[in-house]
């Protein structure tokens, strides 16, 4: 599978047991997984494990527009966290994945007051 932000080769990485796979960009730090996954992770410490990318990076990379599903090839769509609304995260709309640039998941795991504020000034997306 290559990465829809830079093609390069993404590597799987196991956690919490076999069927729980998430596939990591070797370059750009970039993950891509199921999206019934992302509840599972929120409610865990695994974003540190899995999310090791340059936040840097990831936010170099979250500039990157209109990419396609590295399974079905469909144009992703753009969403952001109902919670976190500055966290923007693409989506496969035939369901086959969510794409994070590296340190998005991460952030998503550590809500701030600060967070809290600008969803509450901003509202939903």
């Amino acid at each position: 599978m290559e990465c829809p932000k830079c093609n390069s080769s993404m590597e799987e990485v196991r956690w919490g047991g076999a069927d729980r796979i998430v596939n990591r960009c070797t370059n750009c730090g970039g993950l891509f997984f199921l999206p019934k996954e992302l509840s599972r992770m929120r409610e865990s410490f695994t974003a540190e494990y899995l999310d090791h990318g340059d936040p840097n990076v990831g936010r170099k990379f979250n500039e990157v527009e209109d990419i396609q599903c590295p399974v079905c090839g469909a144009r992703m769509d753009k969403v952001s966290d109902s919670n976190q609304t500055h966290i923007w995260y693409e989506s496969c709309p035939n369901g086959h994945g969510v794409y994070f640039d590296a340190g998005e998941l991460s952030d998503l795991n550590r809500e701030t007051l600060m967070d809290k504020v600008k969803g509450w000034v901003t509202g939903t997306r």
